[in-house]
């Protein structure tokens, strides 16, 4: 890690950590308890920590309960880590002061995902986290993820997404459509 932390890891958690940070598309699928949002949170803490520019991550959830959940996962290790430069939040509009000066984690689901961009439709975003990815199938709700998945992929080319689902035999599929095959990888 960035500040020289060690961090341990299977060989799956290892795995994902690495395709995370080498390419753009990553879709991994585990069983639940296989440390999926271990890394997750870890990753998304290491680039809001890094002090270059300041990153904007959008982590998408399922559902208003998650959103808090995850929320408050991140505000404690904020907390514990003494990182108060981080804007967080799950209200789907910009702080009132200048959002491009310190590093931005949103959590939402679809829907304020949607909010958000219809407010913000030229806020750079650096990194889209997709947990329960499998979700997308899911009627009108993952047709609207899907929409706003192709509609930042169209809108920005350096974004790079991490799809996270449970255990599920076609991870790749997430994939499909995006461009930049060679920046591709899956998980399982």
């Amino acid at each position: 890690k960035d500040n020289n932390e060690q961090i341990y890891l299977n060989k799956f958690q290892k795995n994902f950590y690495d395709k995370a940070h080498n390419s753009n598309y990553v879709s991994a699928s585990a069983p639940t308890s296989s440390g999926k949002s271990f890394v997750l949170n870890t990753f998304v803490l290491e680039q809001l920590s890094i002090n270059m520019e300041p990153k904007n991550i959008i982590y998408i959830v399922p559902t208003r309960a998650l959103i808090n959940q995850v929320e408050q996962d991140f505000a404690d290790q904020f907390l514990r880590t003494g990182n108060n430069t981080v804007y967080l939040s799950s209200i789907p509009q910009l702080p009132e002061e200048s959002a491009n000066s310190v590093p931005n984690l949103f959590i939402f689901t679809q829907e304020r995902l949607h909010w958000f961009l219809n407010e913000n439709q030229d806020y750079k975003i650096d990194f889209l986290v997709i947990d329960e990815a499998q979700k997308i199938g899911d009627g009108g709700r993952g047709v609207l993820l899907q929409q706003k998945i192709e509609e930042l992929v169209n809108r920005l080319p350096n974004l790079k997404i991490l799809f996270c689902s449970p255990f599920s035999q076609n991870p790749e599929i997430l994939l499909e459509g995006l461009p930049n095959s060679e920046s591709k990888s899956t998980i399982v």
